[in-house]
């Protein structure tokens, strides 16, 4: 049967949620309630824990924001870095943006930074990353990509685009290009 849980410490409709662990983050989303004549976007991020009972712990802003506030979005994890990938950030307009932040040891996140733009602005999409890092620190050919979803005015699109995900010697990190 189902059972109540925490409930987070803002009203989100069209959030995105990823797992990472034990660590669930919303991302995003709007209040879908018109206050001063704009419905209001967010570029906040909550997580919560599941503890090892399978309970939830407490849901917890985190104080890393994006820059830009979007609801609709798609989100994956490469390599501890959380991606954001396009979503809208208007009523009607979506965005091809990216964005991402390293996910630090005790799940809060660091700083977010611009990344490569989407070749086509979308929302209500799915994003997938092919990337593998073996525990022998070997990296296999992997590639993020943005599925389908929505474009401005509420289209749906059967668009498909993926951007390779690479290594950087100097910066012993990896980045999407």
């Amino acid at each position: 049967a189902w059972q109540a849980a925490p409930s987070m410490n803002e009203v989100r409709d069209g959030l995105t949620l990823l797992r990472n662990g034990p660590d669930f983050y919303a991302i995003g989303g709007w209040d879908n309630q018109v206050t001063d004549s704009q419905d209001r976007f967010f570029n906040s991020i909550e997580r919560i824990v599941v503890q090892a009972d399978g309970t939830l712990g407490t849901w917890s802003t985190l104080a890393s924001t994006m820059s830009t506030p979007r609801k609709a979005a798609a989100a994956a994890i490469v390599s501890g870095e959380l991606y954001v990938l396009g979503g809208s950030s208007g009523n009607t307009e979506v965005v091809n943006t990216s964005e991402h932040a390293k996910i630090q040891p005790d799940g809060t996140l660091g700083s977010f930074s611009a990344g490569t733009p989407m070749l086509n602005p979308r929302g209500g999409f799915s994003a997938v990353s092919t990337v593998l890092q073996p525990s022998s620190g070997v990296f296999l050919n992997g590639y993020l990509y943005a599925i389908g979803g929505m474009t401005t005015g509420g289209a749906a699109t059967g668009k498909v685009e993926r951007a390779a995900v690479l290594y950087n010697d100097a910066e012993a990190q990896y980045f999407i290009n």
